[in-house]
């Protein structure tokens, strides 16, 4: 069973619940689990070696395609959408099961 847990931040002081989470379902499933998260923190306080930070910069065509919406269609996106759908795009079948950890 493979699990991709998507947490925005990993791993906050706050959320220790879901560090032990990933650790109890590493130790049961081992190799199994793979965090995607914008922005890793405590790396050295909470290792985990399946971490996937999706800090990069927006393609021209995500700034592009990210401003006609917001011109045309009147919507904001935020700039994490891109990057976390490319991601999910590409792997997400490789997953048996998406949690989506939210505050």
């Amino acid at each position: 069973m493979k699990v991709l847990h998507f947490v925005s931040h990993f791993s906050l002081r706050s959320e220790t619940f879901i560090y032990d989470e990933v650790n109890s379902l590493e130790r049961a499933f081992p190799n199994s689990n793979t965090v995607l998260t914008f922005e890793r923190q405590l790396e050295a306080e909470r290792p985990h070696h399946r971490v996937v930070a999706m800090n990069q910069p927006l393609s021209l065509a995500q700034k592009l395609r990210r401003r006609q919406l917001k011109i045309f269609k009147g919507v904001r996106i935020s700039r994490e959408f891109f990057p976390l759908c490319s991601y999910l795009d590409q792997h997400l079948g490789s997953f048996d099961i998406l949690q989506a950890h939210f505050g």
